[in-house]
């Protein structure tokens, strides 16, 4: 068994609290978590807006982009 925490750290006055919770009620079987945070990474958002996005529409894309995946 396996939990798995991806945020999308969105603003610096975000606060990220992961708090896994597994229940296991089988002494054969492990467990483990993780977590992953990210910024929206500046690269990214430049070469959006390069190609005539405007900051908001790739932002958008960005966080659609990692919520689908």
């Amino acid at each position: 068994t396996y939990l798995k925490f991806e945020v999308l750290y969105l603003s610096n006055n975000s606060h990220i609290r992961i708090v896994p919770s597994l229940e296991i009620e089988n002494k054969k079987v492990k467990g483990g978590h993780s977590a992953t945070i990210k910024k929206i990474d500046s690269s990214h958002l430049f070469y959006l807006e390069s190609r005539l996005l405007s900051e908001t529409t790739a932002k958008d894309f960005l966080i659609k982009s990692f919520i689908e995946n």
